[in-house]
């Protein structure tokens, strides 16, 4: 998982350099930022949460198994009781790397807080679900982290568009019109709640079990 570093200016996550010295600017106010060879290693750092699967966020959700990685963090599937029964749910773990200056973590928390309560409140049949959202201490590093709805695909598991698409090379056009009514749908939904995804593309957007789209990834990524 590459690390990305945080806005000098308004502690937001920036986007991953490319490879050699690049300059970047800074999706939340628009800054830019200048970055060296060695800086560029630094930030592109792997980083294994493989740890934390076992743990029990937030008193309630425990971890059962990573699912994917992203830009900023992982995804685990977690689990927590409902009248006697285990329930799924998909967590989103952000990298403690990126709260690990002192310096910038109010900044950080203050933008956390902001787009994980911005994305609860987004209620759409085709976006993917904010249920709630923390931060905990575990082995001595501060984890942020968002609960979602766990989307399972016809056959129990979690399917992107990505993968039906490598399954079946192409869609038939009338589900293809399908897909992206209800891609449209979401996007303009969440643009009205001003909330803009930033990285359309097949492996954000899950199939439920009757092969509906949910929206993944918006806004923390």
């Amino acid at each position: 998982i590459p690390m990305e570093p945080l806005c000098q200016e308004c502690g937001g996550p920036l986007p991953a350099p490319g490879a050699g010295p690049a300059t970047v600017s800074c999706p939340n106010c628009g800054s830019r930022h200048h970055f060296r060879d060695q800086e560029l290693e630094r930030v592109t750092e792997a980083l294994d949460l493989d740890h934390l699967i076992g743990q029990t966020l937030g008193q309630r959700y425990r971890i059962v198994e990573q699912i994917n990685k992203g830009g900023r963090g992982a995804v685990f599937r977690a689990e927590y009781p409902v009248h006697r029964e285990l329930r799924s749910v998909a967590i989103k773990v952000l990298l403690p790397r990126l709260t690990a200056r002192p310096e910038k973590q109010s900044q950080f928390v203050k933008w956390f807080q902001k787009e994980a309560g911005t994305l609860a409140r987004l209620q759409h049949a085709y976006i993917v679900q904010v249920q709630d959202y923390g931060e905990q201490q575990i082995n001595g590093e501060q984890h942020y982290y968002i609960v979602m709805e766990y989307v399972k695909g016809r056959h129990g598991a979690p399917v992107t568009l990505a993968d039906e698409l490598k399954l079946r090379e192409r869609l038939p056009p009338r589900e293809t019109a399908e897909v992206l009514s209800q891609a449209l749908e979401a996007l303009i939904y969440a643009h009205e709640h001003g909330v803009i995804h930033g990285d359309i593309k097949p492996g954000n957007f899950l199939l439920d079990e009757v092969a509906a789209i949910k929206l993944a990834d918006v806004g923390i990524d």
